[in-house]
């Protein structure tokens, strides 16, 4: 529960078909928290189009081509379920999952570019989204999964309709 991934991805996901089971593999860039952490500075690694706009802000504020030190990113403690979300953004929504794939094809700067102009556009015109990334970044609200599930099915039933 005090362990955030940072490389949340589609490729990262595995179904467990025998009891239908969604299991997160490769912790090769996940770090814990201390109980009293919110935020913890770290390198950044893994992938980055599936992060929140916050993080590919501050990504494109201080990336450079000729960076001598690695990129630190104050990783908040609901970065993964950002992550999650946009990742059940792109299985949910055809049309996300082809820009997706454009941008992955994309060098690294642009790739960071495009993915905040695209989660941009999303959070103004999908109000279920907006509403749920307001859910997990509020600080004063403890995280209601209930809530969370709730807000996911709308995501899904608003593609299906």
């Amino acid at each position: 529960r005090r362990i955030i991934h940072r490389d949340l991805r589609p490729d990262n996901l595995m179904v467990v078909t025998k009891c239908s089971h969604l299991k997160l593999i490769d912790f090769g860039f996940a770090t814990s928290f201390n109980t009293n952490e919110t935020t913890k500075e770290l390198s950044i690694g893994g992938t980055i189009i599936f992060a929140d706009t916050k993080f590919l802000k501050h990504y494109l504020d201080t990336y450079s081509e000729f960076q001598l030190k690695p990129l630190v990113y104050n990783y908040p403690r609901t970065s993964d379920l950002q992550c999650a979300l946009n990742i059940i953004m792109f299985m949910a929504h055809s049309r996300i999952k082809i820009e997706m794939n454009l941008i992955q094809q994309l060098q690294t700067k642009t790739k960071a570019e495009e993915s905040l102009k695209l989660w941009t556009r999303i959070k103004e015109v999908n109000t279920n989204y907006s509403e749920l990334l307001k859910s997990i970044n509020d600080k004063k609200q403890t995280l209601n999964f209930s809530t969370i599930k709730e807000e996911i099915k709308k995501l899904f039933l608003k593609n299906i309709q």
